[in-house]
């Protein structure tokens, strides 16, 4: 795996694919159940403006954007390749209603005060570094009455995969800071987190998302998600130092690690793929209720 590098590693055509096949199949009962209460909870069905942050490769945007065909869904991601993939998708499925923009979950700058009816961000508000401005942000551009919808990673000891990867961190990267994609799921933590922005009525639920699918997809989403800093760095470190390694050696230890790790928990089936049983995720709704 040569030419690894820590920068906008969400912007790469290789993880744009991966992303796409997970987000759209493996991560589905998380989308399903986002779209669920978007049918619930938001009213009237036509005429609305709905904000989806995040949207990776479109869902739940491109969700929302069949199943509220009479009004405007708004898709924002901070990763050009990724609104390339929703853009081809909504123009396949001919979805006039959904339009893009490449944007920052905790700069929603671009939208005015009470310009949506909705706003949903579906499993990525775990990666932001500061969680409390972007639902800040996500308070100001709500109506009154306005229905934020959103997902979280669950606990790490309900994440198998994130489990694996944290477990691979601390062996070659112990020193790295590692960003806390669990915090969101530990009890109360994510119904704090949106009533200290000012949302009411906070409603959670938990999904399990039990994924299969390739050990190149498991290293893909590991080395270029949750690890690149670190291994970025540990690369640069050893190179500096003039370890008698070449340049990818940290990348292809991980990869080793994360199949070892992989098969020592039962995780490798015997056709090769891996299943990751216990993949939570928390499910959250709450209103925006400023006059």
């Amino acid at each position: 795996m040569a030419g690894h590098t820590a920068d906008n590693f969400w912007d790469k055509q290789a993880l744009v694919a991966t992303y796409s096949n997970l987000n759209s199949d493996l991560f589905r009962p998380n989308t399903n159940k986002i779209l669920e209460l978007a049918d619930k909870l938001i009213h009237p069905k036509s005429g609305v403006r709905i904000l989806d942050l995040a949207s990776g490769t479109g869902n739940p945007a491109i969700g929302l954007a069949i199943a509220f065909p009479d009004s405007k869904i708004h898709a924002s991601d901070l990763a050009p390749a990724m609104l390339q993939k929703l853009q081809s998708t909504a123009k396949e499925l001919n979805l006039a209603n959904l339009t893009s923009q490449v944007a920052d979950a905790q700069d929603l700058s671009f939208a005015s005060d009470c310009s949506y009816d909705a706003v949903t961000f579906s499993l990525g508000v775990h990666f932001l570094p500061d969680k409390a401005k972007c639902l800040a942000e996500c308070f100001r551009v709500l109506k009154p009455g306005g229905v934020l919808i959103a997902s979280a990673v669950g606990p790490i000891d309900k994440t198998d995969g994130v489990r694996i990867t944290k477990a691979v961190h601390d062996r070659l990267t112990p020193t790295a800071p590692w960003l806390d994609v669990n915090a969101l799921g530990q009890e109360g933590a994510f119904v704090n987190l949106v009533t200290h922005a000012g949302f009411e009525n906070p409603h959670l639920c938990k999904v399990n998302i039990p994924i299969t699918g390739s050990m190149d997809q498991m290293k893909q989403m590991s080395l270029r998600g949750l690890l690149s800093n670190a291994l970025a760095a540990e690369q640069q470190r050893r190179q500096k130092e003039g370890a008698a390694k070449s340049s990818d050696s940290v990348f292809q230890e991980a990869e080793s690690l994360i199949e070892e790790l992989s098969e020592a928990h039962g995780m490798v089936r015997q056709d090769g793929s891996v299943h990751l049983a216990n993949n939570e995720a928390v499910v959250l709704d709450a209103i925006n209720p400023k006059a």
